[in-house]
């Protein structure tokens, strides 16, 4: 849901119906775990770390810390930072390439979206919904895709068409262009499918 969101700001407007949403831009990432492999916030890495420091000062804690800590290698506070900063600074560029170029606060404007957007605490799961009206309420261009009925009708189509495609095949990820062409990725993880 992120990347979609990334995406959509770096659009001069947003189209949404009232069942559409976006969703929260923080970054994860993929680790290996104790528990598995699985997805991990940026933003909660960093702030675990930051709690670990302060609870470790205390010899007690230090060793309840040990075995959640030692799973992490040495570069993942930085890639945690660095995923975090690229996520900002893409919205917050778009932001203001696009939806705000002709707005005398484009910059102020865009950061506050991309903080926002990035913020984990507002949010507390990537997998949030944020609707059309919360996203107006922030300040970014939003049209009601109900206000075009024909357009209303061909993004149903295409929305039912996908939907029903996804019933029917393992698929996770579908690119298509005009022409017919399609990239599809298998939702087992196996590797991009060429389609067309």
């Amino acid at each position: 849901m992120s990347a979609a969101t990334m995406l959509a700001c770096a659009t001069d407007e947003i189209v949404m119906g009232g069942h559409s949403f976006l969703g929260p831009t923080d970054p994860q990432l993929w680790l290996s775990t104790s528990l598995g492999p699985r997805w991990i916030p940026a933003l909660d890495v960093l702030a675990q770390f930051s709690r670990a420091m302060k609870e470790c000062q205390e010899p007690g804690k230090l060793t309840a810390w040990q075995p959640m800590l030692g799973q992490y290698g040495p570069d993942l506070l930085s890639q945690c930072e660095s995923a975090v900063q690229l996520s900002q600074d893409l919205v917050g560029t778009w932001l203001q390439q696009y939806m705000f170029k002709y707005d005398g606060q484009k910059w102020e404007k865009a950061k506050a979206i991309s903080t926002w957007l990035a913020n984990r605490k507002e949010f507390l799961s990537h997998g949030r919904h944020i609707g059309r009206d919360t996203l107006q309420a922030k300040g970014q261009v939003v049209r009601k895709l109900e206000t075009d009925h024909t357009l209303q009708d061909l993004c149903l189509s295409v929305f039912h068409a996908a939907t029903h495609l996804f019933t029917r095949i393992p698929v996770a990820k579908i690119i298509e262009n005009h022409m017919g062409r399609a990239f599809m990725k298998h939702s087992e993880s196996i590797p991009w499918l060429a389609y067309g």
